[in-house]
């Protein structure tokens, strides 16, 4: 297909009209390709598997995708080899926009795989409010903690089974970034609800968060390309061991961290347990915090979240007669005030 295109464009590119009827028939020929193509993909459950080897319906994906990678590459050389003059005109750029429904099908096949592991990464990291040890001094700082060490192997094990193999790199790179990203979005916000924690699980949380750029690295090895996301990884590293005056004061000149976040991370330094956190407050278990905040992305809808439980634990000190707030309640609210403006 690739030789017999290359041939006729190369008779017709003397004549402008001619060349623009060879590149619509080319169009079509790619056109109808992909709408083969887009038949073949396997979708389902069996598609979608990541806890195991890639199976017959994957391997099938796989192989569509890298075919597809492969025609795509072929026609963009055979619009080089015909020259720069050619590569200028309107028939090359209708040739090279084609080929864009290629890509979209490849997107779609990995797409299915990158629901999967989002799903997995998500529960992975929730059993962190399961680790052991955490608010006990007697726990080694150095880390990485259990939960850890499953997102660890989970990640290396999955990106080289499942996705390394396909050809289309850029693709590859998109949905290892979109990952990376997703990872740290919800690590961050596991992290920052996790309590109660000693001094010394602190520190094992922010040793965990130096060991996830270590086992992001397989899915995105410059983090540096995340942009806001690896800054904020390295920002709550830091503020997961201040103290609510210092954590205050730093997030004044930051300004990088999301309030929310820093008001979760608040609420972890309680001593009353009636000072419940926000979920907690409105007795939702933290999975239904993590689905909440995904389909709530308003910074305002979540400070009113947390307004909600800075109203029930006044209701709760007043109730129970208990004689002063807790010691961080003041600096939530200042915060809170402070933000809410």
């Amino acid at each position: 297909m690739i030789r017999n295109a290359s041939t006729e464009l190369s008779a017709a590119i003397v004549d402008d009209n001619l060349l623009m009827m060879v590149s619509s028939a080319i169009n079509a020929c790619n056109k109808d390709f992909w709408s083969k193509a887009e038949g073949y993909i396997k979708l389902g459950a069996d598609s979608k598997q990541v806890f195991d080897i890639p199976n017959t319906s994957q391997i099938q994906n796989r192989e569509l995708a890298n075919t597809i990678h492969y025609h795509q590459v072929a026609t963009i050389q055979m619009v080089t080899d015909l020259g720069p003059k050619f590569g200028t005109t309107d028939a090359a750029k209708k040739i090279i926009d084609g080929l864009n429904t290629g890509r979209t099908l490849i997107l779609t096949i990995l797409e299915q795989l990158m629901e999967s592991m989002n799903a997995a990464v998500n529960i992975i990291l929730l059993s962190m409010h399961r680790e052991p040890g955490l608010n006990t001094q007697n726990i080694a700082t150095s880390g990485p903690s259990l939960y850890m060490k499953e997102l660890i192997d989970f990640l290396a094990r999955i990106w080289s089974a499942h996705i390394a193999p396909f050809s289309d790199k850029s693709s590859v790179d998109q949905c290892g970034k979109e990952l990376a990203k997703t990872c740290i979005d919800l690590f961050i916000t596991n992290l920052a609800i996790a309590r109660p924690l000693s001094n010394a699980g602190r520190q094992r949380l922010k040793s965990d968060c130096a060991h996830l750029e270590k086992a992001l690295k397989p899915v995105t090895p410059d983090l540096a390309v995340l942009g806001k996301q690896f800054r904020l990884l390295r920002s709550i590293s830091y503020m997961i061991t201040q103290t609510p005056e210092n954590l205050i004061q730093n997030t004044t000149e930051d300004g990088i961290m999301p309030p929310h976040i820093i008001l979760f991370l608040l609420f972890g330094h309680a001593k009353q347990a009636e000072l419940a956190s926000p979920h907690q407050a409105a007795d939702w278990p933290n999975e239904k915090l993590i689905q909440w905040l995904d389909g709530h992305t308003n910074e305002k809808e979540r400070l009113d979240l947390i307004f909600g439980a800075l109203q029930k634990y006044r209701l709760v000190v007043q109730k129970k007669n208990i004689a002063t707030y807790d010691p961080v309640y003041p600096i939530i609210m200042s915060f809170f005030e402070k933000v809410s403006k």
